[in-house]
């Protein structure tokens, strides 16, 4: 139990110490860009804009939807996905549209 809670504590220590603050919507937009495509094995080509969404959301996340390049001539999307980006830490959070709230963190594998 000792060598779990010493481990975890260390993994914690190593994700702060790896923290880079984001400064602003657009370094928000690339950063999940970047990690939804490495994660999906998405091509960069087809990642189009980010949405930035403003209205009632917690000061210390940038909050965004995700859009492909994709175009149709009817019934449609090009939604990828929402996500949170901590301000403070650049970490990634899927953003759970129903709460209106963080969801689980997206991790580089």
């Amino acid at each position: 139990m000792v060598a779990l809670f010493l481990a975890a504590n260390a993994l914690a220590s190593l994700a702060v110490a790896n923290a880079t603050p984001v400064n602003s919507a657009t370094e928000a937009c690339s950063l999940v860009k970047s990690r939804y495509a490495a994660l999906n094995h998405f091509p960069m080509s087809r990642i189009g804009l980010c949405d930035m969404i403003e209205a009632y959301v917690p000061r210390r996340f940038y909050v965004l939807i995700l859009h492909s390049t994709r175009r149709c001539d009817y019934i449609c999307s090009s939604w990828l996905g929402s996500f949170a980006v901590e301000r403070s830490s650049g970490r990634v959070f899927e953003w759970n549209t129903g709460e209106w709230e963080p969801g689980p963190e997206v991790r580089r594998r």
